[in-house]
């Protein structure tokens, strides 16, 4: 039951980091363009930031990085040059899963790439995924419950696959796009590996106001 980090913000990676419940980072090009926006960098001076960053902390977190092109000529090359660059990390490119970008997923890897398939929202297309060898099988549950698809069911479902073919091993479930706090345990309880989440859902993951109320009238009862 790994906890990632989604984002961008270097502040946020720093504090979470140290908290000893983060297993890795995801990013995404949202997230990438709102830094470059307000650092007036380019992507690869983004990419470099957040690597040097995590890598200092601890490099035994996964760390996922999106490519910002969409034809699969250029996927390829920008996926390859990823890979190659940021070494000492368990490093994982994100390529959206369609039918064009097959033969591209397939061809990397087949060169030693580790792929996070993104924006997942069918059972079909995490099959394909897992067949094709990809590391990751990233499902968008908000995206898919915004269109009435029962995400629970079909990542649950999916869980059995991997489980029944031998296959969780080699493929992970990876959940994001998280709509509210309570899907959080409903991914966990369908069978997700990891759920990576932004800064406010850490924060609000070991709170809960009954706790704080019990921890309050020990307080109450110890100062008297």
């Amino acid at each position: 039951m790994k906890i990632y980090y989604d984002g961008a913000n270097l502040d946020e990676i720093n504090e979470v980091t140290k908290l000893g419940i983060i297993s890795g980072i995801t990013t995404n090009l949202s997230s990438a363009k709102k830094i470059m926006i307000n650092e007036k960098i380019d992507y690869d001076n983004f990419k470099d930031k957040i690597f040097n960053t995590v890598k200092a902390y601890n490099q035994k977190l996964s760390l996922s990085f999106q490519v910002s092109k969409n034809d699969p000529k250029s996927i390829y090359e920008e996926a390859l040059n990823i890979h190659e660059k940021y070494k000492g990390l368990d490093l994982k490119v994100k390529v959206p899963i369609n039918y064009e970008n097959l033969e591209v997923i397939n061809k990397l890897v087949k060169n030693g790439v580790k792929v996070n398939a993104t924006c997942v929202t069918s059972f079909t297309q995490g099959v394909v995924a897992a067949n094709i060898g990809c590391s990751y099988v990233s499902f968008f549950w908000g995206r898919m419950t915004d269109a009435d698809i029962d995400a629970q069911k079909i990542v649950n479902n999916f869980r059995n696959l991997l489980d029944k073919k031998g296959l969780s091993k080699n493929v992970e479930i990876l959940i994001g796009s998280l709509r509210d706090q309570g899907i959080i345990s409903e991914a966990y309880i369908a069978g997700a590996d990891i759920v990576t989440m932004g800064y406010k859902n850490i924060k609000k993951l070991a709170h809960h106001f009954k706790s704080e109320e019990a921890n309050l009238g020990f307080q109450k009862e110890w100062n008297k």
